[in-house]
Formats: C-alpha cells, structure tokens, sequence
C-alpha cells in the first residue's frame, strides 16, 4: 500500500510539475500524456491520427483539403458552468461573447489577426468552421445551450488531483452531452490551494466520449475578466485549436 501512495504521490507530483512549468499554462498535453496511460486510449488516439493521415493521403482529399468551399460547417456548443460561488457562476453575456471570438478567431475576422507573429502569415485562415450554442438538447427539448452546476467548495477540478472530475455529475461535474453531436466545454475553478497554474486545456480526437471537449478556467472564459493579457478570450480559442488537430504520433 505504501509503494503504490508513493508512486500515485510521485505521479501527481510530476504531472504538476510538468503543468506547472508550462509558459502558456495550456494543460493540454500533461493531461494527453495522462490519458495516454491507458492502453486502450492510446491506440484510439494513434487510430484517429492513422484514419486522418490516409484521408490525406488520397490526392482529391488532399485538394479538398486545401480549397476554400465556401460553405460553413457549424458546430453546436452546449457550455458546462460549474460554479462554487458566485463569481465563477458566469453570465450568460460572457458566454455570448466567448462564442463570438471564437467565431471570429475561426473565420479570421478577429480584429487583431494582423498582428499575428510573422511565422504565421502564411498559416492563417478561415477555417470554414463557426460555433453557436446548442439550440436542442439530445432529447431534442429546446435550450439555451449552457448548463449551470452548483459544486460543493471541496470539488477537486484541478489538474493535479482531479482534472476529469468536472466532467462527471459523480465527481460534482456535469455530464458531457453526445461528442458526435456537441462540442463540449466546461467552465469551472481549476485552481489548486487557490493558485491558478492552469487556464484550461483540452482532449485530441480519438479521445473517450466521457472525458472529449474543452475545460476553462472560469474567469479566464469570456472576454475581459482575468487580468491583461488574458483577459481577451483567446485561451478558450487556443484550447479549442487543440481539440480540432493534434498528431503526435505523426510529426504533426
């Protein structure tokens, strides 16, 4: 017993670690290489990689690929508000506006894009992808697309102790909505001790449909809350990016 509270000590210690000593506090990857643990999500997470890499490889996807449509997917967003207080019991216009960057970000009509870094010039473009909240639930009842949750004060959402658990209505959290139908996210208090060291991360394709979107840091979502520089909305685009396209498995 002693052994295994020290390796769980251990793990704990060095996933903090790793978040800890990242710049962008983007959690994104200690949790990937969390998840990766595990045997059977690890092969989900090198099949998805596998199915996107031999789509490409056929030439008319390829072009495809490449081509603007000019046709634009849109993407339900059912938003998870977990709340211990008041605070972190966001409005609704916070939301609103979240959803706006977002489609501005996406689409390249964000009024900052042309100071983006000069290694992007070439890379930046409409993405074709834009973002609105869920107008029907799975049962097909109409919403508004964000989910209020009041958490006890000692919900662990922090990524050192409890990192999933505020996507489970067992662990305080709430539950995803269907991952095929709904992008997911979570707004909720990650901090630890009252530290913040994470503003969110999220899950790559292939991950399990319990555990698949995106998890912000409440005061970080939105726009104008957190303190400068953070405080833009653009660390729930920069996890949302995450989610879209990841292949570490494939020099991507």
């Amino acid at each position: 017993m002693k052994k295994q509270l020290l390796t769980l000590g251990l793990g704990l210690f060095t996933f903090g670690l790793s978040v800890a000593q990242t710049n962008n506090k983007c959690a994104t990857m200690p949790v990937y290489e969390a998840h990766s643990q595990n045997p059977i999500a690890k092969a989900n997470f090198i099949n998805a990689e596998i199915a996107a890499k031999n789509w490409l490889a056929n030439p008319l996807n390829k072009i495809k690929a490449s081509q603007k449509t000019n046709s634009v997917i849109m993407i339900p967003v059912v938003v998870h508000v977990v709340y211990k207080n008041a605070v972190q019991n966001i409005p609704d216009s916070k939301i609103v506006r979240q959803i706006q960057i977002l489609n501005q970000c996406f689409s390249l009509t964000n009024p900052n894009y042309s100071q983006t870094r000069a290694i992007f010039d070439t890379l930046g473009a409409d993405t074709e992808l834009q973002f609105c909240l869920a107008a029907f639930d799975p049962q097909g009842n109409p919403t508004t697309g964000i989910i209020r949750k009041s958490a006890p004060s000692s919900a662990a959402f922090d990524p050192l102790s409890g990192f999933d658990n505020v996507k489970s209505s067992a662990t305080d959290g709430d539950d995803p909505w269907p991952n095929d139908q709904y992008l997911n996210l979570w707004v909720c208090d990650m901090s630890f001790f009252g530290f913040t060291f994470v503003l969110g991360y999220a899950t790559f394709p292939g991950e399990s449909p319990a555990l698949d979107g995106v998890v912000i840091q409440s005061e970080y979502f939105g726009y104008g809350t957190a303190a400068a520089p953070d405080n833009l909305g653009r660390t729930t685009v920069h996890e949302v990016g995450h989610f879209f396209r990841y292949a570490p498995y494939l020099g991507g």
